[in-house]
């Protein structure tokens, strides 16, 4: 089923259920599966990546607050990024938006079942939201556009590629979403900033990978500020 987020009502109307799919977010009850990476897990939390994706000290700090432990596996591919990428132009060469997420990774306590942890995947959307729930507080990161509470971080990222069967002269959007599992996190401005800081550095990579022309407005450093209505 696809829940991801160019279906607005998931986004416009008050959420009280997980926004992208049940089976990334552990919606369901479920157990993750691999996903469109073919993941596996490994102990990475010392080599400075989120399965490919380059992290600084401030988004591996980030990561490790929000999954609650500095002795954090992921479960995904070191080729993360690229994997990502390919599947989004695979989705525009079939009909230009994405049926299902596909997964970048998960992080999750080494000393817990990967149910719990915080989770990031992509898709390819028609629009952004005309009016986000009022749960989200809105952003900018560089010139693309963030939201942001505690269960989840969305960014939106319009990419020209010479990948795209159109080549660099049209854009396309991207959704990323980063999703935490764990409802004990409370919905502050450090904790939305962490989300925003591991999406950030997430999406840096999706885009480098996909070759998006300025890197689809995001900054090289992490950046964010906030749009207050």
């Amino acid at each position: 089923m696809d829940t991801m987020l160019k279906q607005k009502p998931a986004l416009t109307a008050a959420l009280t259920v997980c926004v992208l799919g049940a089976a990334l977010t552990g919606c369901g009850g479920g157990e993750p599966t691999d996903g469109a990476t073919g993941a596996t897990a490994s102990a990475t939390a010392a080599s400075g990546t989120l399965c490919g994706a380059a992290l600084t000290e401030t988004a591996r700090d980030s990561l490790r607050g929000l999954v609650g432990t500095d002795s954090y596996r992921t479960l995904g591919s070191d080729d993360g990024p690229q994997e990502v990428a390919d599947a989004l132009v695979a989705d525009a060469t079939a009909g230009g938006t994405s049926t299902e997420d596909h997964e970048l990774c998960l992080a999750y306590d080494a000393s817990d079942d990967s149910s719990s942890g915080t989770s990031v995947a992509y898709g390819l959307v028609d629009a952004e939201p005309e009016n986000p729930a009022s749960v989200f507080t809105r952003y900018r990161l560089g010139s693309a556009t963030a939201l942001a509470r505690a269960m989840n971080a969305v960014v939106f990222l319009k990419c020209s590629s010479g990948l795209f069967k159109d080549g660099d002269g049209k854009e396309h959007l991207i959704q990323g979403e980063l999703v935490n599992r764990s409802t004990s996190l409370e919905d502050t401005e450090e904790t939305r900033r962490e989300n925003l800081t591991v999406l950030h550095a997430a999406s840096l990579a999706v885009a480098r990978a996909l070759g998006c022309a300025d890197t689809a407005g995001l900054p090289a450093a992490f950046t964010v500020t906030r749009q207050d209505a």
